[in-house]
């Protein structure tokens, strides 16, 4: 499916990878993430040392609701699968 790009008016993207546009959002949305971004600064900070080399960064995302992490890969980057069959 990775080849698949548009169906009919809609443009397909995968949401593993990268970043995803969710539509627009307010104002009060916007201030509350910028809020969130600087309340968890040092967290990211120190997960980033930690990954060091692993990850290309770490950051605040509104992306998820229940879990507490997911990990992405860039947009020219390989899919998770790719990774798993390279290595092998």
């Amino acid at each position: 499916m990775g080849h698949l790009t548009e169906y009919g008016d809609y443009k397909i993207k995968n949401i593993q990878k990268g970043e995803i546009d969710l539509g627009e959002e307010s104002n009060y949305e916007k201030k509350r993430l910028q809020k969130l971004k600087e309340i968890y600064q040092p967290l990211t900070t120190w997960w980033k040392a930690q990954l060091g080399k692993e990850v290309d960064r770490v950051v605040v995302s509104k992306r998820l609701v229940e879990d507490p992490v997911v990990i992405s890969t860039s947009e020219s980057g390989y899919t998770a699968n790719m990774e798993r069959i390279s290595k092998s």
